[in-house]
């Protein structure tokens, strides 16, 4: 089964057929997009039903009447209506944006479902070599994808060069085997490529997350933290607000004696063009 339609599934059904269970548990990106629609569900749910004061249309039919009294002999005809059109508009929309806000756990998993979506990412992680290392962080991993295709470079300890590519045989693995001295390609089981997800990266260091919080930095950007259930580390992810996706973010764990401390940074560019040598398997070849 293909993502549109396990994700379709998951939209209009309440339960899911073994095929559509059976992706979820290999597809990291429609399992986010599960996990969001079970989560906006339990919160649509949450909310209250509370009938208005029978007395409240006739209140505001009257304080209405009184201000367009007042304005009346001073506001041209045409722009009444503009005026009391603008004005239903704003209340209503204030009920909407205002009246029920969402969580920090949502915030997160719009962002994750956002990310699902992309067309494109180049995913840059900068971090220590060890454990016990010391210094500034350096540049330890390097990611490219886009629909079919995925690269990632790395050292040697962590995987080496190597791309992933949707053919119409399957799916196939190349790296580059210095025994041989050449570019070596084989065949994988799975179904197609994996898609980039945040998630995965955070829950790589956290483990399953225990905690979120969410606050605006300034209007053109926002911070979404997940820690783990623990308290001892956590993700902060640098969000824009208007498109709902992360440009940056850093891996953190507490010490007593120094506080929060950043174990490794990343940065992520989305829907950006990628070269088309990036997902050739001839620039796995060892550069001079």
């Amino acid at each position: 089964m293909h993502c549109n339609h396990a994700q379709l599934e998951v939209s209009i059904q309440d339960s899911l057929t073994d095929g559509a269970a059976r992706h979820l548990a290999t597809c990291v990106a429609c399992d986010e997009f599960d996990r969001f629609q079970r989560l906006i569900t339990t919160e649509a749910r949450a909310w209250r039903d509370e009938a208005p004061s029978v007395t409240l249309r006739t209140r505001i039919e009257n304080r209405l009447a009184d201000r367009q009294s007042a304005r009346r002999s001073a506001v041209p005809l045409g722009w009444r209506a503009l005026a009391l059109g603008a004005g239903l508009t704003a209340v209503v929309g204030g009920v909407l944006f205002f009246g029920v806000p969402r969580s920090a756990e949502a915030a997160y998993q719009v962002m994750l479902l956002r990310v699902s979506r992309v067309a494109t990412v180049h995913y840059t992680l900068y971090g220590r070599r060890s454990a016990a290392s010391e210094g500034p962080l350096v540049k330890i991993d390097e990611l490219w994808y886009k629909h079919g295709a995925w690269r990632e470079k790395s050292s040697p300890d962590r995987g080496g060069d190597r791309l992933k590519l949707q053919a119409a045989e399957g799916l196939t693995y190349s790296h580059f085997d210095p025994t041989q001295g050449k570019v070596v390609t084989m065949q994988e089981s799975a179904e197609q490529v994996s898609k980039f997800s945040v998630r995965e990266i955070a829950e790589q260091f956290l483990g399953a997350p225990g905690h979120y919080d969410v606050r605006n930095i300034d209007p053109a950007a926002e911070e979404i933290t997940v820690s783990s259930a623990d308290g001892w580390s956590r993700v902060r992810f640098l969000v824009d607000p208007a498109t709902e996706l992360p440009s940056a973010g850093d891996k953190q764990f507490f010490s007593r004696s120094a506080g929060w401390v950043t174990s490794a940074h990343f940065e992520v560019e989305f829907n950006m063009p990628i070269p088309a040598r990036v997902f050739d398997p001839a620039d796995l070849e060892p550069k001079p």
